[in-house]
């Protein structure tokens, strides 16, 4: 009664898991447009000693940029000001995109246990 209580505890977790992961999957399916990379806004001070950033210590930004992967390094590149809300907005789906692929491994990992808890069940050694 016991294994078949556990049994069934496993069975309901894997179903669970399942359903989580198709609905991942649907959304990933059909993603709107993205932008690889993470945005990082940036103030600055210039040299010019007779600038307000230099007297007041008040610096001149805010400036946006794009750090995108580019051939096993990153490559930052400026985002005009016209384009900060569009590159933001595509940058966050890249981001949820990738916490969502992520979310998928880990859901496959605790299926893979699963299964391998319930073939153990039903494993004998032959005497």
């Amino acid at each position: 009664m016991k294994g078949n209580n556990r049994l069934s505890n496993l069975r309901r977790a894997l179903w669970a898991l399942n359903k989580r992961r198709a609905s991942l999957q649907r959304r990933l399916l059909h993603p709107a447009t993205m932008i690889r990379g993470s945005l990082v806004e940036v103030w600055k001070r210039c040299s010019n000693r007779e600038c307000h950033c230099y007297k007041r210590n008040e610096k001149h930004g805010p400036y946006l940029f794009l750090m995108e992967p580019y051939e096993g390094r990153h490559r930052t590149r400026h985002v005009r000001r016209k384009d900060w809300a569009r590159v933001r907005e595509r940058a966050e789906r890249y981001r949820q995109f990738q916490k969502d692929m992520a979310e998928i491994r880990k859901i496959n990992e605790e299926i893979f246990s699963i299964l391998k808890q319930i073939r153990d069940f039903y494993l004998e050694s032959y005497e």
